[in-house]
């Protein structure tokens, strides 16, 4: 971001190119310090036990239904596939919507990030006997059995060339859990990965 800033401030603005190219880093990068500093704010919150839920009536198709307008645009560019499926009959649940769809987020851009060209992310919802469970499915390059159950760890990035600050979903992990339900993460070498939340129907057990 300074390179490019003193690069631009220090004249030759002939470059309309050039111009246009360094200011997309710029709002790239920033975006992305953004995107670190939340997840370390988050991150020393949790530790410090400091995270309230905001509790509401909480409605899991319509909360899927906005990460789903939020993202399609971000997919198509991709040329990723991004589909819906919405079970019936979910009944209203007791939750912080902010918090869910901060989890929900994580999981799809973690998908999107991974899901090569021409590949497809599915958000699916169904009631499981007393929770409502949401996956998203996709169709990337999957995790080696080895490396999964270190995944929701903190700081742990098992491709370590991609960006973020390994806390996404750790964090995702903990929010799920003050929820009183469970992140559950399966997943086939070549063939995907499926994240599934499950939220407990009968709402929040405890708020902090």
């Amino acid at each position: 971001i300074k390179g490019w800033g003193e690069t631009l401030s220090s004249g030759g603005l002939d470059d309309k190119a050039e111009i246009s190219m360094g200011l997309e880093i710029i709002c790239k990068e920033a975006e992305r310090m953004i995107g670190l500093v939340e997840d370390l704010l988050d991150f020393s919150h949790l530790q410090a036990g400091r995270i309230s839920l905001n509790l509401e009536s909480v409605s899991i198709n319509h909360l899927v239904g906005e990460i789903h307008d939020l993202l399609s645009i971000k997919a198509a560019r991709k040329s990723v596939a991004l589909a819906m499926e919405l079970g019936g009959g979910l009944p209203e649940m007791e939750g912080d919507g902010n918090r869910l769809k901060q989890v929900l987020l994580n999981l799809l851009d973690n998908s999107l990030k991974f899901t090569p060209m021409g590949g497809s992310i599915t958000i699916r919802t169904h009631r499981f006997g007393e929770a409502v469970e949401i996956d998203v499915i996709d169709t990337g390059p999957g995790i080696a059995a080895k490396d999964l159950p270190q995944v929701l760890s903190k700081f742990v990035k098992v491709d370590g060339r991609s960006p973020g600050s390994g806390l996404g979903l750790s964090i995702a992990n903990e929010i799920v859990a003050l929820h009183g339900g469970q992140l559950l993460l399966s997943s086939e070498v070549g063939k995907g990965t499926t994240a599934t939340v499950r939220l407990p129907i009968g709402g929040v057990h405890q708020t902090t």
